[in-house]
């Protein structure tokens, strides 16, 4: 692997909100053998009331995966990926509050509450669906991969790529649904956009069929539509900068935003090679659209080429 193909792939950005999380939401990545190690850490606080339900989500998730792909018959790529989630209190609430504070932005009801709870709770009809307020840590959704690669040359690559999600976490501790998911997407990546030699893009677009899972199954939609868009501009030959959006559908049909809304994140970051077979990258994701993503989320991933130099 080059660092031109290191460079058409995004950050691996989740939501890790504690219902999108549960669904197998795909990601875009490189299809070149590769072994990685991601760590996305995130904070909420939102709070809806719809007309027949309510939800609010005080906390922290973490989700932590370790991916492996690996190309065969030169076009063909399969790849597995473990998950593991963990919900608690957290530790980011101060730090939070005191960014509000220094650049004169609202609290918004942050300082009404005791920091560094957890509190998940959803209610619908009067029937208490999620009520989570100790810390939980278990298994997520294993999800495999399959792709074929449509084009691959220096400049560009075109491939479409599915996954199942198999459903090995558990709704209790909201680290599964409690079902399998089937996907399909179609993902580009390019280096040299319109004629810079620094410049990369990467786009995706593609959707997910969902099992009908555990949580909420009469309101649970059967397909999410998702799709991304980013950029990478290489500053150094070891550094580049990042932005990216990545939007998902919402996933039930309630009129309550943190369940029922579409999700759009934006991302900035960066990717550090220490050669061009392993690279970090790091990046800060934002909430942009409604509360069906967390706050912010704090991305971390370490990623290696197996048997390159």
């Amino acid at each position: 692997m080059s660092r031109g193909d290191a460079a058409a792939s995004p950050l691996l950005i989740r939501n890790t909100s504690p219902a999108a999380l549960l669904f197998g939401v795909p990601v875009m990545r490189s299809s070149a053998d590769s072994l990685s190690l991601s760590i996305d850490h995130g904070n909420i606080f939102s709070g809806d009331l719809g007309d027949n339900a309510i939800a609010a989500f005080d906390g922290e998730t973490t989700l932590t995966n370790l991916s492996y792909r690996q190309v065969f018959a030169d076009v063909w790529s399969w790849g597995v990926e473990v998950p593991w989630v963990r919900h608690d209190g957290g530790f980011l609430d101060s730090f939070i509050d005191g960014f509000h504070d220094s650049f004169g932005f609202g609290a918004g009801g942050r300082d009404l509450v005791r920091e560094d709870r957890l509190f998940y709770s959803v209610q619908v009809d009067g029937n208490t669906v999620v009520d989570l307020r100790d810390p939980e840590q278990d298994l997520g959704d294993v999800r495999l991969y399959l792709g074929r690669s449509l084009l691959n040359d220096p400049q560009r690559s075109l491939a479409v790529r599915s996954l199942v999600k198999l459903p090995t976490g558990r709704v209790n501790s909201l680290s599964g649904s409690g079902a399998a998911d089937a996907g399909a997407w179609l993902e580009y990546g390019q280096v040299d956009v319109f004629g810079l030699p620094r410049l990369s893009m990467t786009a995706m677009v593609g959707g997910v069929y969902l099992g009908k899972g555990e949580l909420l199954p009469r309101l649970q939609k059967d397909f999410m539509p998702v799709g991304h868009l980013g950029f990478g501009y290489r500053v150094h030959d070891r550094v580049q900068l990042l932005m990216q959006a990545d939007a998902q559908g919402a996933p039930f049909d309630i009129d309550v935003s943190l369940l029922g809304r579409t999700g759009l994140q934006g991302t900035l970051g960066g990717r550090l090679f220490f050669k061009p077979s392993l690279w970090l990258d790091l990046g800060v994701v934002e909430d942009l659209y409604s509360n069906s993503s967390p706050d912010v989320i704090f991305h971390m991933s370490l990623h290696g080429r197996l048997g390159a130099d």
